[in-house]
């Protein structure tokens, strides 16, 4: 049997839109701690960094396969590529988490079923039994 190749779409699949009230420089600098964080999920992702409605606040979006996840947070904007990385990879790492939580969980429940339930083998034993009394 020849391996099966799965092809995903490049992680390199991101676009990233960022306000122009944000200097050049850092924007770029938001493009390339974007593409770190998430370097290694595959997918389509679309990032905007816009300025809040509220005066020195920014609103962080990141759409995907996932949904869509918004944050909104005070700051300069010399201070957004770091405050962008951050929360990307604190999101990442608490869905990784919550991801090994759920996983553990169906594995510890499917490990009870299966000592709870009879075997088949003692099913018909019980049967055998019934059906001689």
């Amino acid at each position: 049997m020849y391996p099966v190749l799965l092809r995903f779409r490049p992680s390199t699949d991101f676009h990233i839109s960022v306000s122009t009230d944000v200097p050049p420089e850092t924007a770029s600098e938001i493009g390339i701690r974007v593409r770190r964080a998430l370097h290694h999920i595959a997918g389509v992702w679309n990032v905007s960094v816009q300025p809040s409605i509220e005066p020195g606040r920014w609103r962080v979006e990141l759409r995907g396969p996932t949904g869509r996840h918004i944050w909104m947070f005070l700051g300069a904007h010399e201070a957004l590529p770091a405050a962008v990385a951050e929360k990307f990879t604190t999101f990442i790492r608490a869905a990784t988490d919550e991801y090994k939580r759920r996983v553990r969980a169906e594995l510890a429940s499917d490990r009870e079923k299966r000592s709870i339930a009879p075997t088949s083998a003692g099913k018909r034993a019980s049967n055998a039994h019934a059906q001689s009394v």
